[in-house]
C-alpha cells in the first residue's frame, strides 16, 4: 500500500449492506476523482464460510478494493484493547463510511482516527427512523446523549494526537456527506447540502453484476405466483412466536384463496424457522431455500423469479424489489403495527404512511 494515497474505511455486516454502499460508491465515482486505497470491512463475529464465500463473491465484482479486512481474522473482537488493534491495521484514514454509526466497531474507528470525515451511506429503511429535525431529538433524546458524548470524545482524541505529535488536524464530528438511496422515505424535506440522492438505478447496476445461476428444478412458470418474505419479530418479544405463526397463516390463506401459488423465503437470521409449522396447513407452500441458498439477498435472485406479488410486513426488500424491479409489492404492516416496538414500529408506520393504498394490507 502507498503510503502517500489516503484510505478510506467501508463497514458493512453483510450482503444487504454491501449491496447498498456499492450503490453510494457509484454516485460517488462521478463526484469525487481523487484515488484512495479502498479498505472494506466486515463486523461480523464468528462468521461461518459460506457466508464468509457470499460476501467475498458479491465484493469481488461490485467493486475494486485496495484490500477487505474482516474483524474477525484480525482479532478484533477477542482483544481487550479494541482500539490498538484498529491502530495496528489502518493507517491514513481520511474518511470512514458507515451505516450504524453507533456500532461499537464504528464509534471505535472515529476515535481511533478523530480527523476522518464520517460518510453516512442507507442501511435499509432503518436509517430514516432516526431522528433529523430538533423535535424529533427532544422526543428521543438518547441519540442527543450518542451524538454528544461521541463529539466530546473524538474532540479529546483528537486534542491529545495533536499534542503527541500522532496526528495532524482537527477532529471532524458532524457527517460530511450522506448518500441516500431510500430518500423517499426521508421525514426531514429540508435539502442539505450534505445529502446526496443515489437513484436508483445505481442499485440495479451493482445488482445485475451479482448474477446467480437459475435453478430450472423450480417450475413456477405460467402460474401466479406470490412469494412471502418471512421476518422473525417475536425472536425480540414483540409477539410470541405462535403470534407471528398465525400472522403467517392467515397471510397465505388469503393469497391461497386468491389463486396464488406459495413460496416462501425464510429470514437467514431466524434461529426458529417457520415454513415447517407452514406446510403443516398448507401442502402446496415451496421453500425458497430449498432451491437456492438461504443466505442470498432476494434482490439477487429476483430477476430468476417469475414472481407476480411479494409480501412482507416491513422488510426493506419491499422497496428495492419495487423500486429496482418493478415488483407488485403488498406490505403487512397494519397488521401488526400495534404489536411492534422501537425501530420496527417506526417503520412500519413510514411504510403505512408513504407506500401507496394498494401495496399496503389493512386487514384481513
Amino acid at each position: 500500500m502507498k503510503s502517500n494515497i489516503k484510505s478510506r474505511l467501508f463497514i458493512v455486516a453483510g450482503p444487504s449492506q454491501l449491496l447498498f454502499l456499492s450503490a453510494a460508491l457509484l454516485k460517488n465515482k462521478e463526484i469525487e476523482k481523487q484515488t484512495y486505497n479502498d479498505i472494506l470491512i466486515f463486523r461480523g463475529v464468528n462468521v461461518d464460510s459460506q457466508r464468509r464465500l457470499l460476501c467475498d463473491d458479491i465484493a469481488s465484482k461490485i467493486w475494486e478494493w485496495t484490500k477487505v479486512v474482516r474483524l474477525d481474522d484480525i482479532s478484533y473482537h477477542n482483544s481487550p484493547d479494541k482500539r490498538k488493534v484498529l491502530k495496528a491495521h489502518f493507517k491514513s484514514v481520511i474518511q470512514i463510511w458507515v451505516c450504524m454509526p453507533y456500532g461499537e466497531v464504528e464509534i471505535n474507528l472515529s476515535l481511533v482516527f478523530p480527523s476522518s470525515k464520517i460518510i453516512f451511506f442507507d442501511d435499509g429503511l432503518g436509517s430514516y427512523v432516526v431522528p433529523n429535525t430538533l423535535g424529533d431529538y427532544v422526543n428521543k433524546p438518547s441519540f442527543i446523549k450518542k451524538k454528544l458524548a461521541l463529539f466530546l470524545k473524538r474532540n479529546v482524541y483528537a486534542f491529545f494526537n495533536i499534542i503527541n505529535l500522532k496526528e495532524s488536524g482537527f477532529p471532524s464530528f458532524y457527517h460530511a456527506n450522506r448518500y441516500m438511496l431510500f430518500s423517499s422515505f426521508f421525514k426531514n424535506q429540508k435539502n442539505l447540502s450534505q445529502n446526496i440522492i443515489v437513484d436508483w438505478s445505481y442499485l440495479k447496476t451493482q445488482v445485475s453484476k451479482c448474477s446467480i445461476k437459475s435453478n430450472d428444478s423450480l417450475d413456477i412458470n405460467d402460474q401466479k405466483v406470490c412469494l412471502i418474505l418471512g421476518q422473525y419479530f417475536s425472536l425480540h418479544g414483540e409477539l410470541d412466536r405462535e403470534e407471528e405463526l398465525l400472522h403467517y397463516i392467515k397471510i397465505c390463506k388469503k393469497i391461497e384463496a386468491n389463486g396464488f401459488r406459495i413460496l416462501w423465503k425464510e429470514h437467514p437470521k431466524n434461529p426458529n424457522p417457520f415454513f415447517d409449522n407452514l406446510k403443516q396447513s398448507f401442502n402446496s407452500i415451496e421453500n425458497l431455500n430449498d432451491y437456492y441458498s438461504e443466505l442470498l439477498p432476494i434482490e439477487l435472485l429476483a430477476k430468476n423469479l417469475s414472481v407476480d406479488l411479494y409480501i412482507a410486513s416491513t422488510s426493506t426488500s419491499l422497496i428495492i424489489l419495487n423500486k429496482v424491479f418493478g415488483s407488485r409489492i403488498l406490505s403487512t404492516a397494519p397488521l401488526l403495527v400495534d404489536k411492534m416496538s422501537g425501530a420496527d414500529k417506526s417503520v412500519a408506520c413510514l411504510l403505512i404512511k408513504e407506500l401507496k393504498e394498494e401495496q399496503i394490507l389493512k386487514s384481513i
